[in-house]
C-alpha cells in the first residue's frame, strides 16, 4: 500500500503524521503543491524535493454512446 511505502521510505522530515497528511491530500498536479497547500513546511520540502515525484495516473475515458 502507498501509505506504507511512503512511511517506510524514511524521507527526511517525513514521519507517519505527515505521511498520512500527504496521502489524504492527494492527488497533486505538481510536487510543490505540498507547500502551496500547506501540507509541508518549505524547509522540509527543500530537503526532499529532489527525492520525490508527482506522477499523473491516466484515467480511462468514459464510454461513448447512450
Amino acid at each position: 500500500e502507498f501509505r506504507r511505502v511512503l512511511f517506510r521510505s524514511k524521507l527526511p522530515g517525513i514521519g507517519e503524521v505527515l505521511s498520512n497528511q500527504i496521502i489524504a491530500a492527494r492527488p497533486f498536479r505538481v510536487k510543490n503543491e505540498l507547500v502551496q497547500r500547506k501540507i509541508l513546511p518549505q524547509a522540509t520540502y527543500q530537503v526532499i524535493a529532489d527525492l520525490i515525484v508527482v506522477k499523473q495516473i491516466a484515467t480511462a475515458a468514459p464510454p461513448r454512446g447512450k
